[in-house]
């Protein structure tokens, strides 16, 4: 949720000194999502923070002081993992495919890898026998829908592997199964519909030790994605799935945006303004390749945009429809291609809601712009 007084509480202390656009995160707020989704009921259970979502030194700190473990999918965020003082045993790896030398690393690390491929099943088994895998399914389901992203599960899906594909003899060497169902998903039984189904294949795998639920929690400004309902309904399941099994299942789940979305807001100077037809052209000195996701999500992004005065106060009013754009001269390079705003003048500031996640990490060197610094307050 948009946090007014956080944001006007920085630009009167803080505005004179920093240097925009930037990131500024509510360091509490991060951590009252750690522990919301800590508070699940399932005792026998592994958070797993979902590293791409945002690769911030000082974020991932914070979420290792709340308990969270961390999901990786490539040597370089292992790499930071390890360096912010993650332990290989908390870390989970899982990537679409593999070089053989990095399953090589892995596996002398001792990390928890979930593969894709029978191919590279069977190049672990063939060459460590004796240490069991996980491995990313994939299930296909008349209820498969795509998600902002593109398909994660389904027969559209290019992820993961079917039940089917795994010869018999080789189910004995997996000992967790991956699922990821979607992106910012706010339907709990849209994901209880597809962990019912892969608790259902887990009865094929007799040394299973955990299943891997993966992320895909929705964030929205209308409402809170409903984790008391979910860690009851996945609680209810876990348990049953490790009585039938004689055992007790460890459940992983591998959050990623809900984390630190709506902690963190992206702040821009307004450079100018400009009449086109019956809308104004707002222009920030700042680009969505430092804030890739309206670029990348042109019409599905959405992050609540408010406008401050440079003292601080936010600005309301009358309102005229207007756009916000780049400073660049790339004609994509747009955040918000209709918006009604307040009166905008030069040297206000746009502040971006929702900017903790898949933000700061998505930056791109295209245009030429520097990434933005990210504060955490």
């Amino acid at each position: 949720m948009y946090n007014y007084e956080f944001v006007k509480g920085f630009l009167r202390d803080r505005l004179s000194s920093a240097k925009l656009p930037l990131y500024v995160y509510e360091n509490e707020r991060i951590r009252f999502q750690c522990r919301k989704i800590s508070e699940i009921p399932y005792d026998n259970k592994s958070i797993h923070f979902a590293s791409m979502a945002n690769s911030n030194s000082e974020f991932l700190k914070v979420i290792k002081e709340e308990g969270l473990n961390i999901f990786v999918n490539s040597k370089k965020h292992l790499e930071l993992a390890l360096s912010v003082g993650f332990d290989a045993s908390q870390v989970v790896y899982t990537a679409s495919s593999l070089p053989l030398e990095t399953l090589d690393d892995l596996q002398a690390k001792e990390i928890t890898v979930n593969l894709d491929s029978v191919n590279q099943l069977e190049y672990w088994v063939a060459n460590y026998p004796e240490t069991r895998v996980g491995i990313r399914f994939n299930i296909n389901s008349e209820k498969a829908a795509k998600s902002r992203a593109g398909y994660f599960i389904g027969d559209k899906s290019r992820l993961g592997v079917d039940s089917e594909e795994i010869p018999v003899e080789l189910k004995k060497h997996v000992n967790g199964l991956h699922i990821y169902v979607g992106t910012d998903i706010m339907d709990v039984e849209y994901f209880m519909h597809f962990y019912e189904l892969l608790s259902e294949k887990a009865l094929e795998f007799p040394n299973l030790e955990y299943l891997d639920l993966g992320g895909g929690f929705g964030v929205s400004d209308n409402e809170e994605f409903n984790f008391a309902a979910f860690g009851s309904r996945l609680t209810e399941l876990m348990n049953g799935l490790s009585e039938k099994l004689g055992k007790n299942i460890r459940l992983i789940l591998e959050p990623g945006r809900i984390v630190g979305a709506d902690s963190a807001y992206f702040l821009a100077r307004v450079l100018d303004t400009k009449k086109r037809g019956d809308k104004t052209i707002v222009i920030l000195d700042a680009s969505t390749a430092q804030f890739p996701r309206p670029l990348i999500y042109p019409n599905e992004s959405h992050h609540p945009l408010r406008i401050f005065s440079p003292e601080g106060e936010l600005k309301t009013g009358n309102t005229e429809k207007s756009m916000v754009v780049a400073s660049s001269t790339y004609s994509r390079d747009i955040f918000t291609a209709e918006i009604d705003l307040p009166v905008v003048n030069p040297g206000d500031i746009a502040a971006f809601g929702n900017a903790g996640s898949y933000c700061s990490s998505m930056f791109t060197e295209f245009l030429g712009f520097e990434k933005a610094k990210e504060i955490l307050i």
